[in-house]
């Protein structure tokens, strides 16, 4: 894309963090999940599984009641845990309790995947983006607290990311003006709230509050439900493991967009499922170790 530099095999390899070979699970990060509705419970569920194929040490969902069980057998890997919801609504305290778990596990939080039509989740989640001082990667209900003008800076560092759709709603326009230029979009949304900012589509873009702008990647079968969850959740265990925020939107974006390209090689350019694109996260993170992409 004109204007945006490509990220190329070789400086993704250099993106990725450090990892020695007798490390436990305890010293290579934690992701805290927040996601999932009554009938939306695969949101957390993939969220889950692309933070666990990223590499994290370990990953805690937090999601609504009703799905603590299905989420824990479809994810056995995992702590489940019910965020705050009292007599169908958020608790006073909802967004203050994961943030203080989140911060006593030095985790790295995902926020959003599944959320949109349950009520409360925009104030939920805006408590939990202004007051939660660890990471958070913000995808899905989490985009609609941007809309209107650009808040006070966050207490900790901040990536979110838009498909085009969102992106028009967070920047008050519509979505065709977004799609004719994806790029000025993205770099408009990362000045305005000082955050890296992730465009997903064809190709994944990058942007960040200084101006940079990187292509990712990407290939035309990853337009399928699911794969923005799965984006998000490999940036957030990325980050989690070490890597910068801008280190970790790139390198997430790449390894999906790689992931993508052996997908549609093993099964055919569309078809493929959100869930087989987490699944085969781990070997495209190979192929880059190895250099064999």
């Amino acid at each position: 894309m004109a204007g945006a530099e490509h990220l190329e095999a070789r400086v993704a390899r250099t993106l990725l963090p450090p990892r020695e070979e007798g490390a436990s699970k305890a010293e290579v990060g934690r992701v805290v999940v927040v996601a999932g509705a009554p009938g939306m419970d695969g949101a957390a569920i993939l969220a889950a599984r692309a933070a666990l194929r990223s590499g994290v040490g370990r990953v805690t969902v937090f999601t609504h009641p009703d799905l603590v069980r299905p989420v824990a057998v479809a994810v056995p890997e995992v702590l489940v845990l019910p965020f705050g919801w009292v007599g169908g609504h958020f608790g006073r305290t909802a967004a203050d309790d994961v943030a203080f778990r989140a911060d006593a596990w030095r985790a790295v939080v995902v926020a959003g995947p599944g959320l949109d039509d349950l009520p409360g989740a925009t104030d939920f989640l805006d408590e939990l983006l202004s007051g939660c001082v660890r990471p958070v990667v913000a995808d899905g209900a989490a985009l609609k607290t941007l809309h209107g003008s650009a808040p006070a800076p966050y207490p900790g560092p901040r990536i979110f990311t838009p498909h085009p759709g969102e992106a028009a709603g967070v920047l008050g326009q519509d979505i065709g003006s977004v799609r004719a230029d994806r790029a000025v979009a993205a770099l408009e949304m990362a000045k305005r709230w000082r955050a890296t900012f992730v465009m997903k589509g064809g190709p994944a873009l990058v942007a960040t509050a200084g101006g940079r702008l990187v292509d990712c990647g990407g290939v035309a079968g990853l337009a399928t439900p699911g794969t923005g969850t799965v984006l998000a959740s490999v940036v957030a265990g990325l980050w989690a493991m070490g890597c910068s925020s801008e280190g970790a939107a790139q390198l997430g974006a790449y390894l999906v967009a790689e992931a993508g390209r052996l997908l549609t090689e093993r099964i055919g350019p569309y078809g493929f499922l959100a869930s087989e694109v987490a699944d085969a996260v781990p070997q495209a993170l190979g192929r880059l170790v190895r250099g064999t992409e």
